[in-house]
């Protein structure tokens, strides 16, 4: 199934916000993906962790078989978004204190988080969207860090 996306701006967001709101049913995940605006000079993010987690997100959700919906909400530029009165850090449904940052939306609230530049990042998305246990994962990843190596 093709991933749903949509964008918000801080004055677009309440709008954008309340039909992802009311399609939300419909879907398997709900997810809020809070990123840095293009920086109008290098046409990337001014955030470098937006830009490496960026793709690896996309990527991990276009491959999922289920209905998922992503609403990607813009914070501003720099300045914009290190003002301690911006409105989703002062928003008691998100408290954000950083970018990037993918939240996962059901029953009218933040279910799960994955904020910053957060280490594993794919097995994380799996976590945080389909339940599995982190655990697991970083028991996996753990597990073949100490593996032997074989060969020469």
């Amino acid at each position: 199934m093709p991933m749903k996306v949509s964008d918000a701006t801080v004055s677009t967001f309440d709008t954008v916000f309340q039909k992802f709101i009311s399609e939300a049913p419909k879907n398997k995940a709900n997810l809020i993906l809070f990123l840095a605006d293009e920086d109008p000079s290098t046409s990337l993010s001014w955030c470098p962790d937006c830009v490496r987690a960026e793709p690896v997100i996309y990527k991990k959700l276009e491959t999922s078989s289920d209905d998922v919906a992503l609403l990607r909400a813009f914070v501003g530029d720099r300045p914009t978004w290190r003002n301690p009165q911006h409105p989703w850090r002062v928003d008691s449904r998100f408290k954000l204190t950083g970018v990037p940052t993918l939240v996962l939306w059901q029953n009218d609230a933040i279910q799960g988080r994955l904020e910053d530049h957060e280490a594993h990042i794919e097995n994380k998305i799996d976590a945080l969207v389909y339940g599995s246990r982190l655990e697991d994962h970083e028991a996996h990843i753990e597990n073949k860090m100490d593996a032997p190596v074989s060969g020469n």
